[in-house]
């Protein structure tokens, strides 16, 4: 359970470090 949350907060992160790279990979 613990790792699941570190993935879950590290992906978190990602997101919001890289947002414009989550939009590109969503168009």
């Amino acid at each position: 359970v613990i790792t699941l949350h570190i993935i879950n907060d590290s992906f978190f992160l990602g997101w919001q470090n890289h947002p414009l790279f989550s939009v590109s990979s969503w168009h």
